[in-house]
């Protein structure tokens, strides 16, 4: 064998004992790197990729617990037993509420139907993604997004009503918001660096159609619901009450992903079903229990929503 030839194989394989088998990394770093290539650069605008173009979506079963209450999805709704002994059918009674306070509301128009998927479980939040169908006149609308609820809160569906179809200025509804847990601070960074929100702002003021880029969530507000059109492609928006169409896709130790529902901008958009993922700083008082959820330990995350409790929509 040549001198040159012998030279790089042994070079080769004295270079090959200094990297440590990928199989034989420790768990948390394994952990660590998984996280960090999740998280990156919050997405443009995402959807339910997992859960499209499926003719037959199977249902799958899950089951959890904590300290005050088990958890029961099977397809046709989130049941929850409570250590008091008392027991909710989560979604059934969500319907029911919601239904009989929409149709007194309103008398040209009236509910089909409720559509509900759990989108992640952690404490005492329960987020899910919803889809009403309503007849006014001889058309049919349908309203999709999501929702937080907490359920330490006493009687939390009779609280709600029209507001899940119709923003009601400050009124309460029921439904958690992001400010509830951040500050409209951390929501304007965390706005501003969503690249559909950040190059639409850094377009307009470079165009001269904004003076000076927004400083606040107020203003941010502002130029969205002037300038719709500007963002998203133009088909899709942020709804007036976006703070509340919300839920928790995915944490590590420094971030939590939230996803936040989008209006489409025209009726033919509305099956598109499209979200903005804006990434937030980790909270102290939350993080512990995300973490758990993320991992699978006592909850999930919106990551593993479609892997845990499958496709199927609980119909009411």
């Amino acid at each position: 064998m040549k001198p040159l030839k012998l030279f790089v194989l042994v070079f080769i394989a004295f270079a090959a004992s200094f990297v440590e088998p990928k199989n034989q990394r420790k768990p948390e770093l394994i952990e660590t790197l998984q996280a960090r290539e999740r998280i990156q650069e919050p997405q443009t605008v995402t959807g339910n990729e997992d859960c499209r173009n499926q003719e037959s979506p199977e249902t799958a079963v899950w089951q959890g617990a904590d300290a005050d209450r088990k958890f029961l999805w099977n397809g046709r709704d989130l049941s929850i037993a409570y250590a008091n002994g008392t027991k909710t059918d989560f979604f059934k009674d969500a319907a029911q509420t919601l239904r009989s306070k929409f149709e007194r509301q309103t008398r040209t128009c009236r509910s089909i139907d409720y559509h509900f998927r759990v989108k992640s479980i952690f404490g005492d939040y329960v987020s899910f993604e919803f889809e009403e169908s309503t007849v006014c006149g001889p058309g049919t609308y349908i309203k999709w997004g999501y929702r937080t609820v907490d359920l330490s809160r006493e009687q939390e569906f009779t609280k709600l009503g029209r507001e899940i179809e119709h923003g009601d200025g400050e009124a309460k509804t029921g439904f958690v918001s992001l400010k509830e847990f951040y500050s409209a601070d951390e929501i304007f960074s965390a706005l501003m660096i969503a690249p559909p929100i950040r190059d639409g702002i850094a377009r307009m003021f470079g165009e001269g159609r904004i003076a000076v880029k927004p400083t606040s969530l107020s203003e941010l507000e502002n130029v969205l619901s002037k300038n719709a059109y500007e963002f998203f492609d133009g088909m899709f928006f942020l709804p007036e009450r976006y703070l509340e169409g919300f839920h928790f896709h995915d944490a590590t130790s420094e971030f939590v992903i939230v996803k936040v529902n989008l209006q489409a901008s025209s009726h033919a958009g509305h099956a598109m079903q499209e979200s903005l993922e804006i990434k937030l700083p980790a909270k102290p008082n939350l993080q512990k229990q995300l973490l758990s959820a993320s991992s699978n330990t006592e909850g999930f995350l919106g990551k593993d929503s479609t892997s845990l409790t499958g496709c199927v929509w609980a119909k009411f």
